[in-house]
């Protein structure tokens, strides 16, 4: 039987490695830049990721045991949501995003998320179809119109998310025509 002085040894032993491990992920995922760099991928996937491969792309590959995932944050996403959706603990998904509180408020607006590819099949995928979602991922691609704005544009090209996002970068650059 452990002492209790040697359980919280042990505790903060793994606490110190946990760091350590998800400090250097946070180094593969988020280099010192502050951009978000994707990893190549040369193995083939498995069939559980496969069925993940809608919100999981090949360029999303850290490491063999690790995939990263986007999550656009909602307006009514928590930090608890969050965590529970993608089974991540908040510590680590703070760490890994550089930002601190007990909300999303100070979160950036596009979350990377670390995943093991033990938790792939497992893993509820935010959806991708709603006007919502792609509101909000337009705002975190171009980040400086209002949420009318960018409606306009996704309406204008009948909710098409890359049309709209490669429209306003084609208006940034001088050319107007939005398609």
């Amino acid at each position: 039987m452990k002492s209790i002085s040697s359980n919280i040894n042990d505790e903060s032993r793994q606490i110190c490695q946990d760091h350590v491990s998800w400090k250097v992920l946070r180094q593969q995922l988020i280099p010192s830049s502050g951009s978000v760099t994707s990893a190549t991928s040369t193995s083939t996937l498995s069939s559980a990721e496969h069925q993940a491969e809608y919100f999981i792309s090949s360029d999303t590959r850290v490491s063999s045991d690790i995939y990263r995932i986007e999550h656009i944050v909602l307006p009514n996403d928590t930090l608890e949501g969050v965590c529970i959706q993608y089974k991540i603990n908040s510590r680590s998904l703070k760490q890994v995003n550089r930002f601190s509180g007990s909300s999303l408020l100070l979160a950036p607006k596009r979350l990377i998320i670390p995943i093991r590819r033990c938790k792939l099949r497992t893993i509820k995928q935010q959806d991708r179809t709603t006007e919502e979602y792609k509101t909000y991922k337009f705002m975190a691609e171009i980040g400086s119109l209002k949420i009318n704005e960018i409606k306009a544009y996704l309406e204008l090209t009948n909710w098409d998310l890359e049309v709209a996002i490669a429209s306003k970068r084609r208006c940034r650059m001088g050319k107007t025509t939005v398609y």
